[in-house]
């Protein structure tokens, strides 16, 4: 006997599912956690442009499981830490956002890698291999900074959150504890970032200028190297994953 299912037909569903913009906190023209993008990215984002490349399903599914081990975090985090905030929010010139949890001397901010992202941050790859330990990207710690600077807060933890955990024998062949498995922790120190922090707040001051005076930001992207590159749309790297890429494209 064939059983139709109607798993594609749910799937397509939730993949062209028109779902709202996250309003931004302060209802500034940028949120913080664009922070890092490329300049003209940005310019599309304070000018409210309608994005032409929404995600896809793939991203679509990352996106909306993260979110959900955010929360589950958050609110085991809450039961533990009665008088700690859970998106608090804050404001930095033209930028604003929510930290994830505010403890009102630290601010945690929580991110979930696939396996990729996982192998490079955690240092550890699927089969239990030691490997280089890559930085957390250059976005993510001024995403962090910008709330750390709006909420006064003189420290921040990078918290990454695994899709999936590393298996029960690399565990025990690495001496890995259960947490281990699943969260890799990077302490991040307002001073040491602050010069990172003042630069990106500058730059979308200027950006927003540039848009409000009609003028359209070059494609500049600074990498986790912090060398500049001038992109191409759609080849190179962060393009392939802009929502306005199609709109770039067409402006030139």
């Amino acid at each position: 006997m064939t059983i139709d299912s109607l798993v594609y037909e749910a799937l397509n569903d939730f993949a062209t599912e028109v779902i709202p913009p996250k309003p931004i906190a302060h209802g500034t023209p940028l949120r913080y956690s664009s922070a890092g993008a490329c300049s003209r990215q940005l310019g599309y984002q304070a000018m409210k442009v309608e994005p032409t490349n929404p995600m896809d399903i793939g991203g679509r599914w990352v996106t909306n499981i993260g979110t959900h081990l955010h929360e589950l975090i958050q609110e085991r985090v809450q039961k533990l830490a009665p008088d700690a905030v859970m998106e608090a929010s804050s404001q930095v010139s033209v930028w604003s956002g929510s930290a994830d949890v505010d403890y009102g001397d630290v601010v945690d901010e929580f991110k979930t890698v696939g396996a990729y992202k996982k192998e490079k941050l955690f240092g550890i790859n699927p089969y239990g291999k030691v490997v280089a330990q890559g930085e957390p990207p250059r976005g993510n710690v001024l995403q962090l900074g910008l709330n750390m600077r709006g909420l006064g807060r003189e420290r921040g933890n990078l918290i990454y959150l695994a899709n999936e955990p590393y298996s029960l024998n690399v565990a025990a062949k690495l001496g890995l504890s259960p947490t281990e498995r699943l969260v890799k922790i990077f302490p991040i120190y307002a001073d040491v970032i602050e010069r990172a922090v003042d630069e990106e707040i500058t730059r979308g001051d200027l950006i927003v200028e540039m848009v409000e005076n009609d003028v359209l930001p070059d494609r500049l992207y600074v990498d986790d190297d912090g060398n500049t590159q001038v992109l191409t749309t759609n080849e190179t790297f962060p393009c392939g994953y802009c929502q306005y890429r199609g709109r770039c494209a067409e402006d030139g």
